[in-house]
C-alpha cells in the first residue's frame, strides 16, 4: 500500500513539473514576430467588405466555398483581427498546399515570460488543415498531437 502511495504521490509531481516546464518553455520575454507596417484605411475597408461577403454564417447549405486573397488581403485580414486580441502581431503566407502561420501576443500576468510566440506549418487535406509542425515559444509539438 505504502509502495502504491508513493507510486502515486511521485507521477503526481512529476506531471505537476512536466506542466511548469511546459509552461517555462512556451513564453518568449520578447515578440518573434514584430508588427506589420500599417494598413490603410482602404485596407480595412476592403477586408471587412471580403468579412461580410463571405461571412459563413450566411452561407445557405454546407458546401464547401472558395476565396482569392492576395497577400495584401490576408495581411489587412490579420491585422485587423489581431487588433482584437490587444498586442497581437500574425502573418500567414500561403505555400504550395500549405502554409506557414506565425504569430506572438502579449500576456500581461504571465510569471514566465509576456510574449506567447506560435509557428505552425499547415498541410492542406480533404477536411480541416493538419499541422506539419507546431512550436509554441521554445516547445515543439508533435504534429500528430
Amino acid at each position: 500500500m505504502k509502495f502504491l502511495l508513493k507510486f502515486l504521490l511521485g507521477t503526481l509531481a512529476l506531471a505537476l513539473l512536466g506542466t511548469v516546464a511546459a509552461a517555462w518553455l512556451a513564453f518568449d520575454d520578447a515578440p518573434r514576430l514584430l508588427p506589420g507596417k500599417e494598413v490603410s484605411v482602404a485596407d480595412v475597408e476592403r477586408a471587412k467588405r471580403l468579412i461580410e461577403r463571405h461571412d459563413p454564417r450566411k452561407q445557405k447549405g454546407f458546401e464547401p466555398r472558395q476565396i482569392a486573397l492576395t497577400q495584401a488581403d490576408l495581411d489587412a485580414l490579420l491585422n485587423q483581427a489581431s487588433k482584437t486580441l490587444g498586442q497581437t502581431s500574425a502573418r500567414l503566407v500561403p505555400l504550395s498546399g500549405s502554409a506557414a502561420l506565425q504569430f506572438s501576443t502579449r500576456v500581461e500576468r504571465s510569471p514566465f515570460g509576456r510574449w506567447l510566440n506560435v509557428d505552425a506549418q499547415l498541410r492542406e487535406t480533404s477536411g480541416l488543415p493538419s499541422f506539419d509542425s507546431l512550436q509554441v515559444g521554445r516547445l515543439p509539438i508533435p504534429g500528430w498531437l
